[in-house]
């Protein structure tokens, strides 16, 4: 039998995959190139007037932390707008329990909540405009930064943004985006690598095209430029922050990026919801696919045209790609099973042909892993090659996403389907370690996982059965039930049902205890508050459970709750 060479293979297999893996990485190194021309931030001028808004569809678990980093800001001249889109958790409870001028919350019920992201930012956008929150201010030195509620600015960010609005071109900036739970797994790693990679090659670059996107979490956008889009900035693309990046470019507005500050966000965990999220992303792509003809149209220069074009067509690519793959393996997979032999012989004799093939699929790994190293100067080197070239590997999730979106789009599946929260995990001896300044003490079991922790408000949760404690924290000069009383309201509508609101004493203190049921998720929820005062503060500890365990868990919980004893004041 003559010698099989997998080079003989179908040149229809080969060449066609050749060239676009040729083309790829020399598209590569070129953005990378231009990501390392230098373009220096603008000079500090005046400072406009943000508007954090903060879209939410059941984040209680996360939306205090996200509050707290933005309120912790070293600036008073912002104000943050809680969207809260239907959530049936108690989201609204948590908001509504920060200082009213500082945070906005504007609640949608349906039937016109749970319509989509863009839904929710075109009616804080319509709120802000027409409820008279703005009045008085020009829309030109007003800008509406897009924060999710897993979203953790870094404190320089306001700083760092504000003189790229001095330029009367630039409509919006995108910062960067971190994973803060990097750590917790390799997933959430490769999560961190590839929006570090995305960021600080494709977008840096893409500042010299004029082609900067603008991503869902850290969008930072001129209300001048917003108007300009008229009553519906955002539309209902699966990716509205893509395509209003896109719409903004075609009316005239230029974008920027920029690195030195970013914005760190929770990595999904999860492989199943991370394809899910991504078949999202991926859906929304091909949607925005739509506008390659108006931006032909749109008179903008040849290489922002071309790259704008290339970018949208990303998706048909991958699909081609994945089919190529697997042509390919199904053919070497052919030639090694009919001449097991010869193919090895060949190996063997042909010594470039490995080489060929690594250089070819993972050189990329070293830009990555170089890359990443610059954002991460603590981690080792061979870490860091270790987890460059595990990347290329989880780059392929993208073909199972990508069919997984044509398959969606197809059948007709769109909608929000967010991306569920999980809590950070953290050991309850930490929380004296992060917050050494709190004035109050509670037994935990030593099981428990602390989820939150700040001055204001700390959390804990039984990660085996459901159960949750958390404390807050409040500067409160109000009587003693009017904390619950003003409470009440935000559980409207969920099922809520008091079952006792009383004052008693409580190790000498004068307090107030509140039980009550509400509906989060569908699940019947039995809470129970204790509000103690003591020097002007009002420290308010909530346990609870599904109601469908309260009476298994009400010995534990209640326990806890005796233990609880203020400190200070």
């Amino acid at each position: 039998m003559p010698l099989v060479s997998p080079l003989d293979v179908s040149a229809s297999l080969w060449l066609p995959f050749l060239g676009v893996v040729a083309f790829g990485l020399a598209y590569l190194l070129l953005f990378a190139s231009l990501a390392q021309v230098g373009q220096g931030p603008p000079p500090p001028g005046r400072r406009p007037f943000f508007v954090f808004v903060v879209p939410c569809l059941n984040e209680e678990l996360v939306i205090g932390r996200c509050l707290d980093k933005l309120l912790a800001m070293p600036s008073t001249d912002f104000a943050i707008l809680v969207i809260d889109d239907g959530s049936d958790d108690g989201t609204s409870a948590v908001v509504g329990s920060y200082d009213p001028e500082r945070v906005w919350l504007l609640r949608r019920s349906p039937p016109y909540a749970r319509e989509g992201k863009g839904a929710a930012l075109n009616a804080a956008y319509r709120h802000l405009w027409n409820s008279g929150l703005l009045s008085g201010m020009d829309p030109n030195e007003v800008v509406v930064a897009v924060v999710d509620a897993d979203g953790r600015l870094q404190p320089d960010a306001l700083e760092t943004v504000a003189p790229y609005f001095q330029q009367p071109r630039v409509g919006a900036v995108q910062v960067g985006v971190r994973m803060y739970n990097a750590q917790e797994s390799l997933l959430a790693r490769m999560q961190d690598i590839e929006f570090v990679v995305c960021t600080e090659i494709y977008q840096r670059a893409r500042r010299h095209l004029g082609t900067v996107g603008l991503g869902g979490n850290g969008q930072f956008v001129r209300l001048a430029a917003l108007r300009s889009l008229e009553d519906s900035p955002w539309t209902d693309c699966l990716t509205e922050d893509l395509d209003l990046g896109i719409r903004l470019r075609i009316h005239g507005w230029i974008s920027e990026y920029t690195g030195r500050t970013w914005v760190e966000q929770q990595a999904v965990t999860s492989l199943p919801r991370l394809i899910r999220q991504r078949a999202r992303w991926f859906q929304g792509h091909l949607q925005c696919s739509r506008r390659i003809p108006v931006i032909l149209r749109a008179g903008l220069p040849l290489h922002t045209t071309l790259d704008l074009c290339w970018h949208l067509l990303g998706p048909v690519t991958i699909l081609l790609m994945s089919l190529w793959s697997a042509l390919f393996m199904v053919s070497l997979a052919y030639l090694w099973v009919s001449d097991p032999a010869g193919s090895w012989h060949t190996i063997t004799t042909q010594t470039w042909i490995l080489p060929a093939f690594y250089a070819l699929s993972i050189a990329p790994a070293v830009l990555y892993g170089l890359v990443y190293r610059r954002q991460t100067q603590s981690m080792p080197r061979r870490r860091v090659a270790l987890f460059a070239h595990l990347f290329i590997i989880y780059g392929y999730l993208w073909f199972l996403a990508g069919w997984r979106a044509v398959w969606q789009a197809g059948t007709g599946r769109r909608g929000w389907a967010k991306t569920s929260r999980t809590v950070e995990r953290r050991s309850a001896e930490a929380v004296a370690l992060a917050v050494p300044e709190l004035d109050w003490q509670l037994a935990m079991p030593p099981s428990w996982e602390v989820v939150e922790a700040s001055l204001d408000r700390v959390a804990y949760q039984d990660p085996k059965r459901p159960a949750f404690v958390h404390v807050d924290r409040v500067v409160d000069h109000g009587s003693l039930l009017a904390g619950p009383m003003a409470n009440e309201v935000a559980y409207w509508g969920f099922g809520y049902r008091r079952l006792g609101l009383r004052t008693v004493a409580f190790k000498g203190r004068p307090a107030g205890l509140w039980e009550f049921l509400y509906r989060s998720e569908g699940v019947l929820v039995h809470a129970r508050e204790l509000h103690v005062m003591a020097g002007g503060i009002r420290y308010v500890l909530n346990v609870r459970s599904p109601e469908a365990i309260w009476d298994r868990r009400s010995v534990l919980l209640t326990r806890i709750q005796e233990s609880f004893e203020v400190t200070g004041g």
